[in-house]
């Protein structure tokens, strides 16, 4: 198994929205704006040093309950997203078996992957502090170190 080993201590969270879906995309430390456009000609969203996307199931949790998930009202997910702005990432952790990700950030809030189908967590993490980028995700149950490209 492939550990992550990449250091996210003290950059903070300095975007966060939800795609399409579940999915949820966390961008951390400075911001780079994106190159692509949609169809109305706004800029797409910016990504950080450090991406982390949930694209299956996710929760966030705050010391000792779950303030909303993937399945959460809009309304109340926007609000717990705003809040995460700013708050430090004191850890990021590979949990469980199969594998799923978990930030703690400062405050006693935790973002934790909750794959709950069949085949493999659905999460990956881009460190674009490297040159090479690196890549993390899930596959056949291992974490792999891969280049971002489309899994075979």
């Amino acid at each position: 198994m492939t550990m992550i080993d990449i250091q996210v201590d003290g950059l903070s969270v300095t975007h966060i929205w939800r795609g399409y879906g579940e999915t949820l995309f966390v961008e951390l430390g400075e911001l780079s704006p994106s190159t692509k456009v949609r169809r109305d000609g706004t800029a797409m969203n910016p990504t950080g040093q450090v991406s982390v996307e949930f694209h299956g199931g996710w929760r966030i949790e705050a010391a000792q309950d779950i303030r909303c998930g993937s399945a959460s009202d809009a309304h109340e997910v926007a609000l717990v997203l705003a809040a995460l702005i700013g708050r430090k990432i004191a850890a990021l952790a590979i949990v469980g078996r199969p594998p799923e990700v978990s930030l703690t950030l400062d405050d006693d809030y935790y973002l934790t992957s909750f794959t709950a189908v069949s085949g493999d967590p659905d999460w990956s993490v881009a460190d674009r502090r490297t040159v090479p980028h690196r890549w993390f995700d899930v596959r056949s149950g291992v974490v792999t170190l891969g280049d971002g490209g489309p899994r075979e």
